[in-house]
């Protein structure tokens, strides 16, 4: 069995540790996915359980954490 290991390659650079990047949707039809932020906002995405783009696109995501 081959144990290479595969390599990511990011198309800009590494955000610093502990800068949110993505979250989960909200949304019950989106069950849970986790999509890119954009701008500070939930990114565009949809799902096969709903026709077009998600209603929580574009939402702004305020991060809470300690200390964040």
């Amino acid at each position: 069995m081959d144990q290479r290991v595969s390599r990511r390659h990011r198309a800009g650079p590494v955000p610093p540790v502990g800068q949110l990047v993505a979250v989960r949707c909200p949304s019950v039809l989106c069950q849970n996915m986790l999509v890119a932020l954009d701008g500070g906002a939930i990114g565009a995405h949809s799902s096969l359980a709903h026709l077009g783009q998600c209603t929580w696109s574009g939402v702004g995501i305020h991060d809470d954490r300690e200390g964040g």
